[in-house]
């Protein structure tokens, strides 16, 4: 990044790493700022992604393990990520944009 001085590098994680060479943003403010025009998260996840066919025993494992985690987690950051994933895995675009938008609401 700092070989690119040309380039902005925007550093939306919020979680306090990239600090040298990113600039820090919230993802809404990276958003506003770098997004001119509506966009279709999901299609765009779609065009990166080709997804595999779910395995019954993979998604009950995940159940299992967002249970566990769930009921030892107080952060709703790791709660969202955990629902993300489970939303990835039942193939449920629906349920991945409307996370989206949640969390940039």
């Amino acid at each position: 990044m700092k070989a690119e001085r040309q380039i902005r590098f925007i550093n939306a994680t919020e979680g306090g790493i990239l600090t040298e060479g990113a600039e820090i943003l919230s993802l809404r403010d990276a958003v506003h700022q770098c997004c001119n025009q509506p966009m279709n998260a999901g299609s765009i996840l779609k065009s990166c992604h080709q997804t595999q066919p779910v395995r019954m025993e993979a998604l009950h494992h995940l159940q299992r393990v967002l249970r566990r985690e769930i009921e030892g987690s107080a952060s709703l950051a790791g709660f969202q990520d955990l629902v993300a994933k489970e939303a990835i895995l039942k193939q449920d675009r629906v349920g991945v944009n409307e996370g989206i938008s949640w969390g940039l609401t």
